[in-house]
């Protein structure tokens, strides 16, 4: 099993669950936002997030996990 495949089964295995992400967006910027864990794809998985009252879906792929470009932290 690949390092991938480890990280899609994770996410598989924790939908639904509450998470804290901390994307890296570019040299000093990072953007963090808490969500639940909304659907796995084969190469992608969305987040529904909530800020100020609305309602927002952020996609990633489990390559930035890998690549430590996204910070992710179940929280239960």
């Amino acid at each position: 099993m690949t390092e991938l495949e480890r990280i899609k089964q994770e996410m598989e295995r924790n939908i639904g669950k509450k998470v804290w992400v901390k994307a890296k967006r570019g040299r000093s910027k990072s953007v963090v936002n808490e969500g639940v864990i909304n659907q796995t794809f084969p190469s992608v998985f969305t987040i529904q997030i909530q800020d100020d009252g609305t309602t927002g879906v952020l996609s990633n792929t489990y390559g930035d996990i890998l690549t430590r470009n996204l910070e992710l932290k179940i929280m239960e």
